[in-house]
């Protein structure tokens, strides 16, 4: 059985996502936000005192205070099994519901319901990437058309995209458990179209594609952004989050720069989602 190094910290909730964005380079496996305190959790064999040094020398330089309140070893049954049922349904807007398999009561009035069993991957629609994400996704997705999602988490994003009407659709994750949950999240929402794989953005080589939505941290997509580019077909749409609004400035510069054309920006809090198009 897998252990985790789990971290909790008491970081205003105003400034968590600004926290989260300055440690994103970091491995850590699941984060969980409740109010002013935030866990963090890493695979015990990769949590050492290299990582530690490096999360306390930004917890001394921030302009803000964050304290360390307790860091304990646990299995991820343990810890897992009790944050998923603390979840609840997450309404996207009117035509689009997200819900934990074990809270789907009726949502038959919504257009579009995905039913997810999370294991902390990212992509619960509690974050507001997912949120910002599901809202352009919804008004870019044309039928019989082809789709990457790059950082799937729980594929929600993925299986929304199959749900709307795209006929093939690649999903990969660089966490393994991340893929593991949503091969288990298709097979509950009736999905046989998306082809889910183990990947690294900055080593996979993509195929081209008529939409990709990218919901990572900035220095991933502005790294990437040839990429990217490079995999859309022409009028293409890239979707992109997990963007800070203080990196949002470099991310448009990143995908001009490379053919795309900013269409639309959303924003919820401190972040931003856009959709470019190839032209």
């Amino acid at each position: 059985m897998k252990k985790y190094i789990s971290i909790k910290y008491s970081v205003p909730e105003e400034n968590q996502d600004l926290f989260i964005g300055l440690i994103s380079d970091l491995d850590f496996t699941g984060i969980e936000q409740n109010f002013d305190l935030l866990t963090l959790n890493f695979p015990a064999n990769y949590y050492n005192e290299k990582i530690a040094e490096k999360l306390q020398l930004l917890l001394n330089n921030l302009d803000f205070e964050v304290k360390e309140i307790s860091k304990e070893t646990l299995e991820e049954e343990n810890w897992n099994s009790k944050w998923e049922s603390t979840l609840e349904p997450v309404i996207i807007n009117e035509d689009l519901v997200i819900t934990p398999t074990s809270k789907s009561d009726d949502f038959s009035k919504y257009k579009y319901i995905i039913k997810i069993d999370p294991k902390m991957s990212f992509g619960t629609g509690y974050h507001a990437t997912t949120r910002l994400a599901s809202q352009l996704v919804l008004d870019s997705v044309e039928k019989d058309s082809k789709w990457l999602d790059a950082g799937t988490g729980t594929g929600v994003l993925a299986i929304l995209a199959s749900q709307m009407g795209a006929n093939k659709i690649e999903a990969f994750d660089i966490d393994t458990w991340s893929v593991e949950n949503t091969k288990e999240n298709l097979v509950i929402n009736n999905i046989e179209n998306i082809n889910i794989y183990e990947a690294d953005l900055n080593k996979v080589e993509l195929d081209t594609f008529d939409g990709i939505i990218a919901n990572m941290f900035s220095n991933l997509l502005i790294d990437n952004m040839p990429k990217l580019s490079s995999s859309l077909e022409q009028n293409g749409i890239l979707i992109c989050t997990g963007i800070l609004k203080y990196d949002k400035l470099k991310v448009v510069e990143a995908a001009t720069n490379n053919g795309l054309k900013l269409c639309e920006e959303l924003n919820e809090d401190e972040w931003v989602a856009y959709k470019f198009e190839k032209s």
